[in-house]
């Protein structure tokens, strides 16, 4: 979602220059198309900008999720990113259990293809050999982990993004996850992860959703203005 589009609203640019609202500075979102396809629940969404004058699009998407899986698609009918919450079991309540934790490596299945999967870190933004003058003043600094889901075959290949496999996992009949190395900092305390079993992933109807969403990204509906964002930037009912 990094696409910039001009918006162009016939037999209204001129009411909403001519308007008593200056709109400067404006933004928000509207949701466009809404629906739930087998345990998807899916929106696609428009984000808009105005600065002193006719609004333009600032970010089309389309977002699902299933309790399992969450899935983006971008303006440009890519998928953005596939997360899972890597699911084993679920609790009194029913609701999912994660099994994985972050620093964990695992194995995905894909449609019997198997993938080492793992998170590596961003490199530091720092050189370690050179020497940083100490903030002034000092503040705190909230730390939030940085780096890519990758993947690779073999040891003998490199790692390269999960978003390499975006396509494939979409189209797939079958998506699971086996354990093939714990962190042990968190260990197997409470997680109590089988090393041999294969844990399901649950894509029913992800290929659909997908294909849902591209069409409406795609759609005049996501350049539209709804109505009462309409009137609330013109101060006027538009018909």
């Amino acid at each position: 979602m990094r696409g910039t589009f001009i918006l162009v609203l016939a037999g209204v640019i001129g009411s909403l220059v001519a308007g008593p609202a200056n709109a400067a500075n404006e933004q928000g979102w509207f949701t466009f198309a809404k629906i739930k396809i087998g345990g998807f629940d899916l929106q696609a969404r428009t984000g808009w900008i105005a600065r002193n004058g006719p609004p333009f699009v600032g970010e089309v998407g389309c977002f699902g999720d299933n309790q399992d899986v969450e899935f983006a698609v971008d303006y440009s009918s890519g998928i953005e990113f596939i997360a899972s919450q890597f699911l084993a079991g679920t609790d009194e309540d029913g609701d999912g259990v994660q099994g994985a934790s972050l620093r964990d490596v695992l194995w995905l299945h894909i449609d019997g293809t198997r993938y080492e999967y793992r998170n590596i870190a961003a490199p530091d933004a720092q050189f370690a050999n050179y020497p940083y003058p100490p903030a002034d003043p000092a503040g705190e600094i909230i730390l939030v982990w940085r780096g890519t889901q990758s993947v690779r075959q073999n040891d003998t290949e490199p790692f390269r993004p999960l978003s390499s496999l975006h396509e494939q996992i979409a189209n797939a009949k079958k998506f699971e996850w086996s354990m093939k190395d714990a962190d042990m900092e968190v260990g197997e305390r409470e997680r109590k992860i089988d090393p041999k079993r294969r844990y399901p992933i649950d894509i029913a109807g992800l290929r659909q959703s997908v294909e849902w969403c591209r069409r409406q990204v795609a759609s005049p509906a996501a350049r539209t203005l709804p109505a009462d964002v309409l009137k609330e930037l013109t101060g006027r009912e538009v018909k």
